[in-house]
């Protein structure tokens, strides 16, 4: 069971196939929109991103990982401690799989999640990939950034 930060990035590590599984069971704006999953909306903005190399698109299907811990909470309703969670969260992420990004980049990636957002709740998109295939690319994509060289992870 995933119950803290430690727990997801060991997990990521380990066992992807949980934190795909895990993304997946958290249905978005509460469920307003059939299929739209926390791992279907997280693989979309991976896909969009990566052009932009591999460490935004790890970062893009990690992005809102933390709801395994925090739950899936409309923006309207986040408080200000919520958000101070999933960031400390993100930043243990982003610091333990070694992706470090700028704020820049996480502005960039920010962007490309709100509009694919924006889309999802419109009910004015087609998803890429769903269920099965998107749960197999997440973990071949996590799988292969965890196992890259140090090095070569470090020049993306």
């Amino acid at each position: 069971m995933i119950e803290t930060s430690g727990d997801l990035v060991e997990a990521i590590i380990h066992d992807p196939w949980s934190v795909a599984a895990s993304m997946r069971r958290i249905h978005r704006f509460g469920g307003q929109r059939a299929g739209c999953d926390v791992l279907t909306h997280s693989v979309e903005v991976a896909h969009r991103i990566a052009p932009f190399g591999m460490r935004l698109t790890v970062w893009a299907l990690l992005h809102d990982a933390h709801e395994i811990i925090t739950g899936d909470v409309v923006r309207a309703y986040k408080s200000y401690s919520l958000n101070e969670w999933q960031r400390a969260i993100d930043d243990q992420l982003i610091e333990e799989l070694l992706l470090g990004l700028s704020e820049r980049e996480r502005a960039h990636l920010t962007a490309i999640d709100v509009a694919v957002g924006n889309e999802e709740y419109a009910d004015a998109i087609e998803f890429q990939l769903t269920g099965d295939a998107a749960a197999a690319w997440f973990v071949d994509t996590v799988q292969r950034w965890v196992l890259m060289p140090k090095q070569e992870a470090c020049d993306d």
